[in-house]
């Protein structure tokens, strides 16, 4: 069997792709795996196409559409609240790796709150891009020791409408409704708050007693949460309900309404005793062996849970 990988070369994933799917189908049986897909593109020859939904529709709204994940054999979502969303019974996730020592809660830190972002645009409405422009404003007008990183928030003003108009552009090719509020959202801000692009994100995460995480959207979970947890930087997480799935996960977290100035109320009437009980949670959540901790988000892990989805479906597909 030969499988092709188009949009990622991760080699943890084909290394777990080839082990679980070459031995289910004859030589000569060809299998794709997309790691996103634009219409525009030509589809993978294949026998058996796969479609990770990699990016979110925020970033590639098109390829979300019906008419694109209809093209493929398989469609995966790396989200099981995006997949029951979408109607998929499948899912996986992004997986993660600590990138350095994880670093205790306990630890002191010079900051109150950061948050690290790059500054992204859409023009969806499902997109979060605009929520953290919002709240980054109203949390430094609010003066509760917040301080921004990351990159591009310090762009030139003409870039930047052109960066806004093709987010607009592509929700237009996708087809979707257009939210002008999110297109638009502090246009003429210049962001104050902003200290620069940082090379070593754990130097400032663990630095900072709070981290704003929120997600690019609401339905899906990436490595901001997990870079917070593993400094030891308590999450101020807009994100989807992670209870039922990871109740110790949700435990480490201060969940807020996406909402700037519940935020900003929400941060400045926390107390030591909330933040304290977090912090120990985090502990906890760290110390946490197998499945239900860091284990399980592991590259090695999750890609051999997605390499047996496709395995079980390819197997499905022969016996019919």
């Amino acid at each position: 069997m030969q499988i092709d990988f188009y949009g990622v070369n991760d080699p943890i994933a084909r290394e777990s792709f080839i082990r679980a799917v070459s031995p289910l189908s004859p030589e000569e049986f060809r299998v794709s795996v997309s790691f996103n897909h634009d219409p525009k593109d030509n589809l993978p020859i294949a026998d058996y196409r796969v479609l990770l939904l990699w990016e979110p529709s925020a970033v590639m709204p098109w390829q979300y559409k019906e008419k694109n994940r209809s093209k493929f054999d398989l469609v995966i979502p790396m989200s099981s609240w995006r997949a029951r969303n979408l109607g998929y019974h499948k899912f996986s996730f992004h997986p993660y790796q600590p990138s350095g020592e994880l670093i205790s809660p306990w630890r002191s830190r010079s900051r109150r709150i950061v948050m690290i972002n790059s500054a992204k645009f859409s023009a969806s409405p499902r997109s979060n891009y605009g929520l953290r422009r919002r709240t980054s404003k109203a949390l430094n007008r609010a003066r509760v020791g917040y301080v921004l990183f990351g990159s591009n928030w310090k762009m030139p003003f003409r870039l930047q409408v052109v960066k806004r108009a093709v987010a607009m552009k592509n929700s237009l090719i996708a087809r979707e409704r257009l939210s002008f509020r999110e297109s638009f959202s502090e246009l003429l801000y210049r962001f104050p708050e902003y200290k620069g692009h940082i090379e070593d994100k754990n130097l400032i995460l663990g630095d900072s007693e709070l981290s704003l995480v929120i997600e690019n959207e609401s339905d899906w979970i990436t490595e901001k949460l997990f870079d917070s947890i593993c400094c030891g930087s308590v999450p101020v997480f807009v994100g989807p309900d992670l209870s039922s799935e990871f109740p110790e996960l949700e435990n480490c977290v201060i969940r807020i309404e996406p909402d700037p100035q519940k935020i900003v109320q929400r941060v400045a009437t926390l107390t030591d005793q909330e933040v304290e009980k977090k912090k120990r949670a985090i502990e906890n959540y760290l110390k946490i062996s197998g499945q239900r901790g860091l284990d399980f988000w592991r590259p090695s892990e999750l890609w051999a849970r997605t390499a047996k989805i496709v395995g079980e479906a390819l197997t499905r597909n022969s016996n019919r």
